[in-house]
């Protein structure tokens, strides 16, 4: 009897070890989620996905990450009677109830993680309205980068996505109508000032170009992309060496193909550009003859 009880006790410990592991698995695969997309669109990630994991982990007997144990048992309950050992599975297998508990706990991480996904979306949605209020109704320039600069404070998001949502609200198809990209030159060099790098804008520039041109009006500017760039470029808004760059880097990530057909169209542009460097860098070479 003694040795039934030993024997049922250890596959306890090692069914509650496993969902330990699970647990901590699930929980790293989703922080690893929410910082890549944190890091792409800038917004402040909730976390209530991963409370419900840590909380459903200690349902099941396992011990939250980080969970306090005073009476070093390893079920995080500092010291309350512990529960009873699940009954074993009807086929004998101790660590099928692990396994199936995991993936009920994925499952409902995923729904968690689709919930947050719309809830950005309507975080999104908020700000880009509350961007082109602003940009409406400031009467300046001062008003506007202000108005726009306390905005990013109060959302708490970074001045790299703010230059983002500024270029959709401000650029649609008619980009290149009227010369609006040299009409909101002093908007954009107002704002790459307030990023930590200006190539960094550049990028962001680029990535929303991309947008622009690829996706949101493909019909009316795919096309006309290289004339796209080239206003930026000639209103020193973004560098060659930054067009340069982002040309030769291949396009990753769930935008691929929209990143793909539209440095395809940007081609004769930026082949424009490496022949005017190389052209530059003769010249060089004949002054430094001529000396």
């Amino acid at each position: 009897a003694a040795a039934e009880v030993m024997r049922a006790h250890a596959s306890h410990a090692a069914c509650a070890g496993w969902l330990a592991h699970a647990m901590n698995a699930a929980l790293t695969t989703m922080k690893h989620a929410n910082t890549a997309y944190q890091r792409h669109h800038g917004h402040s990630l909730r976390r209530a996905n991963l409370r419900n994991l840590a909380m459903a982990a200690g349902r099941a007997g396992v011990a939250p990450v980080g969970a306090s144990d005073g009476d070093g048992d390893g079920d995080g309950d500092d010291g309350a009677a512990d529960a009873a050992p699940p009954p074993a599975p009807s086929n004998g297998a101790p660590g099928d109830a692990g396994k199936s508990f995991a993936a009920m706990s994925l499952a409902s991480s995923a729904k968690q993680e689709e919930e947050l996904e719309k809830q950005l979306e309507e975080d999104r949605k908020a700000l880009a309205a509350k961007v082109e209020a602003i940009l409406e109704e400031a009467e300046t320039l001062d008003q506007t980068v202000n108005a726009l600069e306390a905005l990013k404070d109060e959302m708490g998001v970074g001045a790299e996505d703010l230059v983002g949502f500024v270029f959709e609200s401000v650029f649609t198809e008619d980009i290149l109508k009227d010369d609006e990209v040299k009409a909101s030159k002093p908007l954009f060099e107002r704002l790459q000032k307030l990023c930590a790098k200006r190539k960094t804008a550049q990028t962001v520039l680029l990535v929303c170009i991309e947008g622009l041109c690829g996706e949101r009006y493909e019909e009316e500017l795919l096309k006309r992309t290289p004339h796209v760039l080239k206003a930026f470029y000639d209103h020193d808004l973004i560098e060659e060496e930054a067009i340069l760059k982002w040309a030769d880097k291949k396009p990753k990530g769930e935008k691929k193909e929209v990143g793909k057909k539209v440095k395809k169209a940007a081609e004769p542009f930026v082949t424009w550009l490496k022949e005017a460097e190389e052209d530059d860098d003769d010249d060089d070479d004949d002054d430094d003859d001529d000396e």
